[in-house]
């Protein structure tokens, strides 16, 4: 007996490392894009799926075996802090970073945390410093955010009382407000904080950074940056777990999502005598969730996900193990009761991403659903019913004659509007729930994908890139909420759709201790607020924005 006990406490201690707590690479940083590069080249390790971010540094940059993973760990361990160690403990600063955005007409972009959508002059400045002893970590790296928030040509919520029931009907249910107060915005938070205590593979956590699951690039069904990062705990493997079969990751959350605080258009606007607004309560909601991955020893490159989160507000959550920890339940509706009437919303979606080495390649897809099937059959009779998908490919290529320069081309497809069984069955709105009335939200912005409920976008890019050095050109078609245009407008005529087409250049430059990075997107925007001139509906509705972003990051 003793001999086993001494030989399962070796297997335990050869899987765990008492080392000093890992330290995150930000979702949405210049070093979040950079390790996604330098595995389609093989110079990261090949079992790190990216479905799991923030990643932890320097779990992803140490096991790929060949010379460049060093360089590359180097441009890691500079661009997300420096760290001096004395024995057990260790100290540094994190870089600073200064960004700067513009939108000319109207609100433009996602996926930008805690920035808010707003016309005009936007700006925020991060920066901290991190502290570990032993197991023990602390990053501290608040982020203060400023946004001119200028009045713009919103929804035209008095032209029609038909249309304006619509949008009330949608936006009673989702917590999206058009603008963010009537003067400029200000707003301090913890930003991409967190106490940490880590036993490798195992990490855990309270946080307040920002999440993203699944392999997608410009959307994320449940998780992503695009709204501002939320408190919440969490059980995170930092590195792989390998096992006979393959390795595996995984995540659990729970957390607490805030309101805006702000409220809709037009709050006096009346249909057939009945006032449209209808108000929130300003309880707080209870998130969790959990996001697993599995990579078969078999098939090299081959990552295979699924996730899973529930909503619930604070005052309904129940008292039992399993009301705060819904994603343990069935996931069909008839093994769980009286799932409807728990006032609980849930979101669910597998993954696959497979790339290929050898030839610098990859292709992943997104598949979620926003109300589970009912049973076995409702699933495989109506597959499509209330789901949406993520799908993409990406490709380095070689430059001859420059081993150290490559360029990427990437396509990505995003579509969000509700399926035709919508039409027959209740259900299949993604981020709007009837009892959780501020919807798949923080503060006022969606936590899943930032093309928002009813959004699909079509992107396509090039970009040249050696490094953290990138020029790159891209062209997107993002059209806004086709399932308000199906309710609204009974006629179906395309000239109704809200379509915007835009390019935008893009580049992110480093020089010794500085990184540069700017963004500069022209925008058309088609049937802008839906809205077309009865007088004249050939003619549409066009307007033409710009939206532009410019960064500057210090490393110490």
């Amino acid at each position: 007996m003793r001999l086993n006990n001494k030989i399962m406490l070796a297997a335990v201690l050869a899987m765990v490392s008492f080392d000093a707590g890992a330290q995150s690479v930000p979702v949405g940083s210049m070093i979040d894009g950079l390790l996604r590069r330098e595995q389609l080249l093989g110079k990261l390790d090949s079992s790190v799926s990216l479905f799991i971010r923030p990643v932890f540094y320097p779990a992803p940059v140490t096991a790929s075996g060949n010379a460049d993973s060093t360089r590359t760990g180097s441009e890691v361990r500079n661009n997300i802090g420096k760290v001096t160690s004395r024995g057990k403990a260790s100290f540094g600063l994190l870089p600073v970073a200064w960004t700067q955005q513009y939108n000319a007409r109207a609100p433009y972009g996602w996926n930008d945390g805690p920035m808010i959508p707003a016309r005009g002059y936007q700006t925020m400045l991060t920066g901290g410093l991190y502290a570990s002893y032993g197991p023990l970590s602390l990053q501290l790296k608040p982020e203060y955010v400023f946004a001119e928030n200028k009045a713009y040509e919103g929804f035209p919520i008095y032209a029609d009382e038909f249309r304006s029931g619509v949008y009330y009907g949608m936006y009673n249910h989702l917590d999206v407000p058009e603008r963010f107060g009537n003067g400029s915005y200000s707003k301090l938070s913890w930003g991409q904080s967190s106490i940490r205590f880590t036993v490798r593979p195992v990490s855990v956590a309270l946080s307040n950074e920002n999440l993203w699951w699944g392999p997608g690039q410009r959307n994320s069904l449940l998780m992503s940056n695009n709204a501002a990062g939320f408190k919440h705990l969490s059980l995170s493997t930092v590195k792989p777990v390998r096992t006979i079969i393959g390795s595996f990751e995984a995540q659990v959350i729970a957390g607490r999502l805030e309101g805006s605080g702000f409220t809709p258009p037009g709050t006096d606007m009346t249909y057939a005598g009945t006032l449209l607004y209808n108000p929130k309560n300003d309880d707080w909601r209870y998130l969790s969730g959990i996001i697993a991955v599995y990579t078969p020893k078999w098939v090299p490159g081959l990552f295979l996900g699924i996730a899973r989160t529930f909503m619930v507000y604070h005052d309904e959550i129940g008292n039992g193990v399993a009301d705060y920890l819904p994603f343990l339940s069935p996931l069909q509706k008839k093994n769980v009761g009286e799932e409807d009437n728990k006032g609980r919303d849930q979101q669910s979606s597998v993954y696959a991403r497979w790339f290929f080495k050898e030839v610098g390649a990859e292709m992943y897809v997104e598949y979620g659903r926003t109300d589970h099937a009912y049973n076995l059959r409702d699933l495989t009779v109506q597959p499509a019913h209330s789901s949406a998908y993520v799908f993409g490919i990406s490709k380095v290529l070689a430059i001859n004659n420059a081993p150290k320069q490559h360029l990427l081309v990437n396509v990505e497809i995003t579509e969000m509007r509700s399926t035709k069984s919508n039409v027959i069955r209740e259900g299949g709105i993604w981020y709007v729930h009837d009892r959780v009335r501020h919807g798949y939200t923080n503060r006022g912005e969606i936590i899943g994908a930032g093309i928002g409920t009813g959004g699909g976008l079509v992107s396509a890019g090039l970009n040249w890139f050696s490094g953290l050095k990138t020029i790159g050109l891209s062209v997107e078609r993002y059209e806004h909420n086709a399932d308000f245009y199906y309710f609204a407008f009974d006629d179906r005529i395309p000239e109704h759709r809200w379509i915007d087409q835009s390019i935008q250049a893009f580049s992110t430059w480093d020089y010794r201790g500085l990184v540069f990075s700017a963004k500069l997107q022209a925008i058309k925007s088609n049937n802008y607020q839906w809205y077309v001139d009865p007088a004249d509906p050939d003619q549409g509705n066009i307007k033409y924005n710009f939206h532009s972003e410019v960064g500057i990051l210090y490393r110490f």
